[in-house]
């Protein structure tokens, strides 16, 4: 699963204020589907994942672009 987070308007009106870890309800999903990996982006570059592993919900994983 790969998908964009919402993000709030800040006070100024000006700048977009991004949430940056999964929610509840993205973990959740991951875990009750057939997916194996959730990753999110809120920026370039900015990249956040969880994973099924031996039966497990991990996460945060750290994500390194090469």
């Amino acid at each position: 699963m790969w998908h964009l987070h919402p993000a709030l308007i800040d006070s100024t009106g000006l700048h977009l204020l991004f949430f940056r870890d999964l929610s509840g309800e993205d973990l959740t999903t991951l875990r009750v589907t057939d997916a194996r990996v959730s990753l999110m982006t809120w920026a370039p570059d900015q990249i956040v994942a969880a994973v099924k592993w031996r039966g497990k919900l991990v996460y945060p994983v750290p994500v390194r672009l090469q």
